[in-house]
C-alpha cells in the first residue's frame, strides 16, 4: 500500500541559520534534514503503524539535502543530492490504517479516505545570484537542476463502510511511480529532468529588527517522459441469479500504462522576525510553512567571543532545538522527544565553511 513508504519527517528549524552565508564569500559543504510526523512517532510510522494509539494530524514529511558550493562576489554554485517525502491524508485515512495494521476491530462508520503522496530522490545543480541594493537589504535569487531517477506522485481516494463486521465502498487510485509498491508492476527506468526556483530577502528594519523571508521549492517543475502509471477503481458487480436474487461480488479495475507527467515539489517557506535585545542577545519569532500547513518558531541566539550559540522551540512539533557555530562551522540539533521511540520530530544540520 502507498501508505508503507509513509516516512515522517520534521521542521524545528531556527531561520538564523537561513541566512548564515548571506555576506560570505568563499567554499562550504553543508547537510541538512528535517522530518516531522504529525500522527505517531517516526519509529512507529516505519514499524507499518504498529503500536501506541494515533494523535491527531494530517501530514508527514521529511526534506534532506546535502550541498557542496562556492559563492565568489554574486554568484553561487551548487552541487546537491535530495531526498523528499511528503504525505498528506484526512484522519479517516490515518485511523482506519492504523485500526487494519494493528488487528484491532473497525468501528462501523463511514471511512472518508484520501491520501496523496509525493517523493522524489534526485541530484542536481544550482545557481545564485546575490543582490544588495543598499546596506539595509539583500536578497537571493537561486535555480536548481534536478536531475531524478526515483519518483512517486499520487492519490488515493474514496469512502469506506463498515457495518458488523463488513467492509464495503468505492475506492480510486491515481498513481504514478518509478517503482510500484502497490501491484509490483516491473520498472522501466524513467528519469526525469527539471527546475526549482528559491527566492530569499532580508530586511533590516532598524538597528534592532531584522525581517526576512525564504522560499525553497516556491515554483517547481520536474517531467517525466512515458512514466510508468496505474489508475486502479474499485468495482461491485451484481449477478442476476436464476432464483431472480442478486448476487455483489466486490472487484478491481485496474489499468497500468505510460504517460508524460509533470511533478510539483511542496514548497517551504519561512519567515524570520528576529529583536536584537542587546550586542550579544537576540530573540526571534518565526513562521515556517510546509506545502501550507504552519508552524509558528520562536528562537534565542547569543554572541560570545568564540561561538555563537543558538536555541528554538517549534510550537506545533514541541521540538526543541540548540546549535553552535562560528564564522567557519555550524551545528544544530533539534528533537521533541529524546526516547527514540517516541520521537515525532527531528531536525540536524551541519555545515562547514573554508
Amino acid at each position: 500500500m502507498l501508505y508503507r513508504t509513509m516516512l515522517a519527517l520534521s521542521a524545528c528549524v531556527i531561520l538564523d541559520s537561513a541566512y548564515a552565508r548571506a555576506g560570505q564569500q568563499g567554499f562550504w559543504i553543508s547537510a541538512n534534514t528535517d522530518t516531522y510526523s504529525s500522527i505517531m512517532p517516526i519509529a512507529q510510522l516505519l514499524d507499518d503503524l504498529q503500536g501506541s494509539k494515533l494523535d491527531k494530524g494530517t501530514y508527514a514529511y521529511s526534506h534532506s539535502q546535502i550541498e557542496i558550493g562556492e559563492r565568489r562576489e554574486n554568484l553561487e554554485l551548487v552541487l546537491l543530492t535530495r531526498m523528499d517525502d511528503s504525505y498528506e491524508f484526512s484522519e479517516d485515512t490515518a485511523s482506519y490504517l492504523y485500526l487494519d495494521k494493528n488487528d484491532l476491530t473497525i468501528p462501523d462508520a463511514n471511512y472518508n479516505l484520501r491520501l496523496e503522496a509525493d517523493s522524489l530522490r534526485a541530484i542536481g545543480i544550482g545557481a545564485g545570484y546575490h543582490i544588495k541594493p543598499n546596506d539595509r537589504i539583500s536578497s537571493r535569487i537561486g535555480i536548481n537542476y534536478l536531475y531524478a531517477k526515483k519518483m512517486t506522485d499520487g492519490t488515493l481516494s474514496g469512502s469506506l463502510d463498515a457495518s458488523k463486521g463488513e467492509i464495503s465502498g468505492n475506492l480510486s487510485l491515481d498513481y504514478t511511480y518509478s517503482e510500484d509498491r502497490i501491484f509490483d508492476r516491473v520498472s522501466e527506468g524513467v528519469t526525469g529532468h527539471g527546475l526549482t526556483l528559491d527566492f530569499d530577502i532580508e530586511a533590516e528594519i532598524n538597528d534592532r529588527y531584522t525581517l526576512a523571508f525564504q522560499a525553497r521549492d516556491l515554483v517547481s517543475r520536474i517531467y517525466w517522459n512515458k512514466q510508468t502509471y496505474t489508475e486502479a477503481q474499485s468495482v461491485t458487480r451484481l449477478y442476476n441469479l436464476e432464483d431472480g436474487s442478486y448476487l455483489s461480488i466486490p472487484g478491481l479495475e485496474r489499468y497500468e500504462r505510460n504517460r508524460n507527467h509533470i511533478q510539483s515539489l511542496p514548497s517551504r517557506i519561512y519567515i524570520n522576525n528576529q529583536f536584537m535585545l542587546n550586542e550579544q542577545l537576540s530573540a526571534s519569532v518565526n513562521g515556517f510553512w510546509y506545502n501550507g500547513n504552519f508552524q509558528p518558531l520562536f528562537g534565542a541566539k547569543f554572541t560570545s567571543d568564540r561561538f555563537i550559540y543558538s536555541a528554538g522551540l517549534n510550537a506545533e512539533t514541541r521540538a526543541i532545538s540548540l546549535g553552535i557555530g562560528d564564522d567557519q562551522f555550524t551545528v544544530t540539533l533539534g528533537v521533541d522527544n529524546i526516547d527514540p521511540e517516541l520521537t515525532k520530530a527531528i531536525t540536524a544540520k551541519a555545515e562547514l565553511r573554508f
